[in-house]
């Protein structure tokens, strides 16, 4: 794979795609009505999403530009691990039958998210058993978690 700057094409274009949905994001919440019933009104969530895929965005970048500077063996293995077409396709696979899942329905969201998570978990740990039960507990955790989060405190309807 070719690394242009050092970096592999794989995360030059994760980095691009954050910045590009922050910076649409951006214009897209100063598009929304301005508030009726809350201080942050409808541009509140996807204004705070923004800030923080921009800001990830550019910490990693000077993360980036740090390893490079430090030109040390080990920061070169860092940046120069190819990106593994096999995790991608199927992260990707999951991603989209998730999305699909949520949108037809009959399965509770917290039940589809612990599964959604899992399945990511065991694609991206590459299958580790050592790491299932923290995959497992994280996911747990994070589904009904947000579940609970979602319905009881933001009064959000989930899809079921």
């Amino acid at each position: 794979m070719s690394k242009p700057f050092g970096v592999s094409i794989g995360e030059l274009g994760s980095l691009s795609l954050l910045i590009v949905t922050g910076i649409l994001l951006l214009i897209g919440s100063a598009q929304l009505p301005p508030p009726e019933f809350d201080p942050l009104g409808p541009a509140g969530m996807p204004r705070y999403i923004a800030f923080i895929l921009l800001g990830l965005s550019v910490f990693r970048i000077f993360s980036l530009l740090r390893d490079r500077n430090a030109s040390t063996e080990s920061s070169a293995q860092k940046l120069g691990e190819p990106m593994e077409i096999g995790k991608f396709t199927w992260s990707s696979g999951i991603v989209a039958a998730y999305l699909v899942a949520l949108t037809v329905g009959g399965i509770p969201f917290s039940f589809l998210s612990c599964a959604f998570l899992v399945a990511l978990g065991v694609v991206m740990t590459g299958g580790a058993k050592r790491k299932l039960p923290i995959i497992v507990a994280i996911a747990v955790t994070i589904s009904f978690g947000l579940t609970y989060i979602f319905t009881e405190l933001l009064t959000v309807v989930l899809p079921e």
